[in-house]
């Protein structure tokens, strides 16, 4: 107790010079005049009423002086709180001193000093939901290891809010230097000079605090992952935790190996040293949450670790069998691709490029860790034929994924997707009706020609994606110089068709490829 009283006292003495440099530093830069509210615990915050209202001792009336600071600086947290997880309880009664404040309607800006954790805490994430509902928030600037005394750190950050604005600066620094030119860049609205210091802006997503989010990187990763078909990981496996097993049950011999990250070696099993006795008793396999026979690991399973070494992702063959994945795995059962797929996607370049950029973006922690809920809405790129699949939920052929893989996932080329997607239209076309002579793939400057009758054509363009469609329309001219050709079909292959003209650019959409009979009554 007395480590922490000491703590706290330290604490204290390094906000009264914080607070009077950033003070003085804003009100030098931002030319804003600077109210402080400094050390007043939650249960202590109605006495902002006196800050905010004045009494004049001649008249004994109240006077508001809300008008004099542009900025009123508030520390909401009690010292003791900078040094332990705070309690539901607590984490409530914050969230409730945020309405406290809102009451007062203060029109300037707020400065809330808060630990790092609000930002990043699951448990805090009440707190995030008030701030982001009642408020605009301005600003967030991070300071993730600041000193306060003889190699004591705390995390540090600033939520600047107000109540107008609808996008957030966001910054991370490392130096009470980056830190004031950061604050004033924000308050001020002048356009920041350092190149050297992050700063960017965006609208808040889901309550997420953290300016590290927010990266440009990540901004990038978004559109890169854009021009992709995506399904989130969830989605299209089962995601499990590895076993838990208490050290009493593991073995030095015996049939069911226990696979730690250190027995994974560039994504293969090797050297076994322990093994896992199955005589749990009742008790104990209610208290560690245990279902053997579901957690066993069988063909297929892909482990993915908890921490960020991904050399030791390995996908389960034959030879590894039986044996349980320990609890520093998640285990990937996929469920609407063939695992081989997905694994080989895991370890590809382009993993590096969107799968663990992903990953690092939502990981928490002093030692980075993901979480299972984050891990299940990480995208991952299906090209469309595979998408088509899935959705009609027709098993995978094993060696089309192996002839495929590398020309669709890993290169992505365009050329190779519509190729396969023009195979699934043709097939489709067929299915209701046309027949082989009527269906042509002939260099027009069109994918397919279908020949209607004698005299009239129609063409159909498949594109990977088709929600612009105005501006593919727009490209679309008549190429055919002997028949020209101005109705068709444009479609992504994989259930989106429309039915076009283009003398007058109109567009129908369809619910399935027309037959020849429908076709002909839609061209007369």
């Amino acid at each position: 107790m007395k480590e922490l009283e000491k703590a706290v006292a330290r604490l204290k003495l390094f906000f009264d010079d914080f607070t009077e440099r950033i003070t003085s530093s804003i009100s030098d830069y931002a030319e804003m005049n600077i109210g402080l509210l400094y050390g007043i615990p939650v249960q202590r915050l109605p006495r902002l009423s006196d800050f905010l209202r004045q009494k004049d001792k001649a008249t004994q009336r109240y006077s508001s002086i809300r008008e004099e600071f542009d900025i009123i600086i508030i520390y909401p947290y009690p010292h003791e709180y900078w040094f332990r997880r705070i309690s539901r309880q607590e984490v409530k009664q914050l969230a409730e001193s945020f309405d406290k404040i809102k009451n007062y309607q203060f029109k300037g800006k707020l400065l809330f000093i808060v630990p790092q954790s609000l930002l990043l805490l699951k448990s805090t994430e009440p707190i995030r939901q008030k701030i982001n509902n009642d408020y605009c928030v301005n600003g967030i600037v991070s300071y993730p290891k600041i000193e306060f005394h003889k190699e004591s750190f705390i995390n540090l950050s600033i939520i600047i809010l107000s109540d107008k604005g609808n996008k957030t600066q966001f910054s991370i620094v490392s130096s009470l230097n980056e830190l004031e030119i950061s604050l004033n860049s924000i308050l001020s609205d002048k356009k920041i000079e350092d190149p050297g210091i992050f700063i960017t802006s965006r609208r808040i997503k889901n309550e997420i605090f953290d300016p590290s989010y927010y990266h440009p990187t990540y901004n990038r990763l978004e559109e890169e992952l854009a021009t992709y078909t995506t399904i989130k990981l969830g989605e299209m496996a089962n995601i499990k935790f590895g076993l838990f097993c208490p050290k009493k049950y593991l073995l030095t011999d015996g049939k069911y190996g226990y696979v730690r990250p250190r027995n994974v070696h560039n994504h293969k099993i090797h050297n076994i040293t322990d093994y896992v006795d199955l005589n749990f008793t009742k008790r104990e396999k209610k208290w560690f949450h245990l279902d053997l026979e579901k957690q066993k690991l069988i063909p297929g399973d892909i482990l993915i670790p908890r921490g960020f070494d991904f050399r030791k992702i390995v996908l389960i063959n034959e030879v590894d069998c039986p044996a349980f994945a320990s609890n520093s795995f998640y285990v990937i059962k996929s469920k609407k691709v063939e695992s081989r797929y997905l694994y080989s996607y895991l370890v590809s370049n382009l993993a590096d490029k969107l799968f663990f950029p992903q990953l690092e973006r939502v990981a928490k922690g002093f030692v980075k860790q993901i979480n299972i809920t984050d891990l299940r809405e990480i995208l991952i790129p299906i090209p469309p034929f595979f998408l088509q699949k899935i959705e009609s939920s027709t098993a995978l052929d094993y060696n089309k994924i192996l002839e495929l893989e590398d020309n669709i996932i890993f290169n992505i080329s365009k050329q190779e997707s519509e190729k396969i997607l023009r195979e699934s239209v043709i097939e489709s076309l067929e299915n209701s009706g046309w027949g082989k002579d009527s269906i042509s793939i002939e260099k027009s400057g069109y994918d397919i020609i279908l020949n209607v009758d004698e005299e009239r054509k129609l063409f159909i363009e498949i594109k990977i994606n088709i929600s612009d469609l105005d501006k593919i329309i727009e490209q679309l001219i008549p190429i055919d110089k002997q028949t020209v050709i101005n109705h068709g079909i444009v479609t992504d292959g994989l259930g989106k068709i429309v039915f076009v003209n283009l003398t007058d650019k109109s567009r129908e959409m369809l619910d399935e490829w027309p037959t020849k009979k429908k076709l002909v009554s839609m061209l007369s």
